[in-house]
């Protein structure tokens, strides 16, 4: 019953704020342009989330692409978490790109996360201690360079976590102004 009701909360945030979902994002001409999948990944005790838009910084305009959210293993730590989102928005960047690259001109990945100790990792990857953590710092290393394979520049960093809008993808709430077209960049 709990969660019918958060729905039906959610349901009814939706409806009062009369949310409309754009189903074409650009007409064919600009999407030659250069474009960029910037991607935000969050963790949280209960849940992995990521969402991914696409950008055209010549138009200055962004869009939702595509946000995925899971259920967070009550036994791993926060840093554990927050680097399994990181991973988890890295391959839905890269399974876009894929889907995308015949008709949009991706130029750049860039991966965000408002954790600094997995920026840390990742920047520096031979700190890294552990199975868990080597296995998944590999794993971010082989798909940036497989992004770099393909002339694509792949930049990962951090961004204050008011920023974050990842950050809806693993709370239960829907108050955030920059959801459907990303913060201001």
């Amino acid at each position: 019953q709990h969660y019918l009701d958060e729905l039906n909360e959610i349901h009814s945030r939706i409806a009062e704020h009369g949310v409309q979902i754009t189903r074409c994002i650009s007409n064919s001409e600009d999407l030659k342009k250069p474009h960029q999948l910037i991607v935000f990944t969050d963790a949280s005790n209960q849940a992995l989330g990521t969402c991914v838009y696409l950008r055209c910084p010549e138009l200055r305009k962004a869009h939702l692409l595509l946000a995925k959210s899971a259920l967070a293993d009550p036994e791993m730590t926060i840093p554990k978490k927050e680097l399994t989102a990181i991973v988890m928005g890295a391959d839905v960047a890269k399974f876009l790109h894929r889907e995308l690259s015949m008709t949009v001109n991706i130029t750049e990945v860039l991966l965000f996360t408002d954790n600094a100790a997995c920026v840390g990792l990742l920047k520096r990857p031979s700190v890294a201690k552990g199975t868990f953590f080597r296995n998944r710092i590999q794993k971010m290393t082989a798909i940036a360079r497989d992004f770099e394979i393909n002339d694509i520049t792949f930049f990962f960093g951090h961004v204050d976590t008011k920023e974050n809008v990842a950050d809806i993808t693993t709370r239960s709430y829907l108050d955030n102004t920059h959801w459907w077209n990303g913060p201001l960049f």
